[in-house]
């Protein structure tokens, strides 16, 4: 039996790759008092129904010392000695173990969490005891005896539902050659692009458009007919047109302006995705909730552009359109609470826009945020495509 002990803070994300690293039978979960029963919940309940993990035990300590007083102590043992029997007595039913023989316990104790006079204590515990002692730290998880292990693969579930959420991710319908189409559009003229959408929202256009004036230049409908995304046919009136949308998926694109965009960053990190040596999974158009809030449609919550979680590390992409910067930058103080409200100090935040950023003001405000500027162009820009599985790998390096 594999019994893990975690020391429960803030953090919850430490203790999750632990979690995943160790597959235990058994999880005890160490807290200060009070403090955190209702985190402990959502941990346990997650760690329930994705990993099987049914016998959990909450342990809170006084900490009027170093050590752990040795009631305390008792307490932890005399329950791992129950699910110890417990486990050999179900064993033993089912066939797989001997009447006669011993089911063995193996203890680790990760100290990632929790206060430091928490960690001093179980560690005490441990060498005490000679349990082996985890670390998990932002590139590794550390382990007393067997030296240094790769973090473990992690979804955004497990990110985000030991705290208690859910999410829901869903992509537009689009194939990767009308996402490059559209783009080549948007990048030809970006201004006329955005006046033509604009247009779209404003006046609610349906699939069909008799007897308008465009007010963007001619060469933008011209590339937009020659896709095969809608047909523009002169009136007998002087600049005047007919204009019918052929595709509603792509309708539904255009009315949201900025949605273009968030289809570039995706169809670039699909590219990173089949070229990385390592696990990287993409979650495009991010909705969450908490668990217990109504399922209203997940509008309570938070929305992302697109998370990506490689190598139990998360990475938060928001795109933003505009040209103007100073608007840019009036988001990037909730960018980075929301980001840090779900991935933890070591969340990895990416802001994404249709161009390379040359506004000083943004790239400092950025930089003392921890946050990475990102300009997108062309789709199939390889050194584009070298930084992102580059930061991929190792985030602390920044987007070089």
């Amino acid at each position: 039996m594999r019994v893990l002990i975690n020391l429960v803070g803030k953090q919850q994300q430490p203790n999750t790759l632990a979690t995943l690293h160790v597959r235990p039978d058994a999880i005890v979960q160490v807290c200060k008092g009070d403090d955190y029963l209702p985190q402990i919940d959502h941990f346990e309940t997650h760690c329930h129904e994705t990993l099987g993990v049914s016998r959990f035990f909450i342990l809170k300590l006084r900490l009027q010392s170093f050590a752990m007083a040795q009631s305390e102590e008792d307490a932890l043992m005399r329950r791992i000695t129950r699910w110890q029997r417990e486990l050999h007595a179900q064993k033993v039913a089912a066939g797989a173990l001997a009447a006669d023989a011993e089911e063995p316990v193996e203890i680790l104790v990760n100290l990632t969490g929790g206060t430091k006079l928490m960690a001093v204590a179980l560690q005490q515990l441990a060498l005490k005891n000679g349990h082996r002692c985890l670390y998990v730290d932002d590139k590794a998880i550390l382990d007393s005896e067997n030296g240094r292990f790769p973090l473990p693969d992690m979804t955004l579930s497990d990110l985000i539902g030991p705290m208690g959420y859910v999410f829901r991710s869903e992509a537009p319908d689009l194939s990767a050659s009308d996402v490059g189409a559209l783009w080549a559009i948007h990048q030809s003229d970006p201004r006329g692009y955005g006046l033509f959408c604009e247009w779209i929202r404003i006046n609610e256009v349906g699939l069909t458009v008799f007897d308008c004036t465009p007010r963007w230049d001619k060469a933008l409908m011209e590339r937009l007919c020659a896709a095969g995304f809608l047909t523009c046919t002169p009136t007998e009136t002087q600049d005047r047109y007919d204009i019918v949308f052929l595709r509603p998926e792509v309708l539904g694109v255009l009315r949201l302006h900025g949605l273009v965009l968030e289809l570039a960053l995706l169809q670039v990190m699909v590219q990173v995705q089949a070229r990385l040596e390592a696990p990287l999974r993409l979650y495009p158009n991010v909705k969450i909730r908490h668990r217990t809030s109504p399922d209203n449609g997940f509008t309570d919550e938070s929305e992302f552009d697109l998370v990506a979680v490689c190598e139990g590390r998360v990475f938060f992409f928001e795109c933003k359109i505009t040209p103007k910067g100073e608007k840019v930058a009036q988001m990037l103080d909730g960018f980075l609470t929301n980001t840090a409200r779900y991935g933890g100090a070591s969340a990895n935040r990416i802001l994404v826009r249709p161009h390379p950023y040359r506004d000083r003001n943004l790239e400092v405000k950025a930089d003392n945020r921890r946050i990475q500027l990102l300009g997108i162009g062309d789709l199939q820009d390889e050194g584009l495509l070298q930084r992102l599985m580059r930061y991929m790998l190792k985030p602390d390096r920044g987007m070089v």
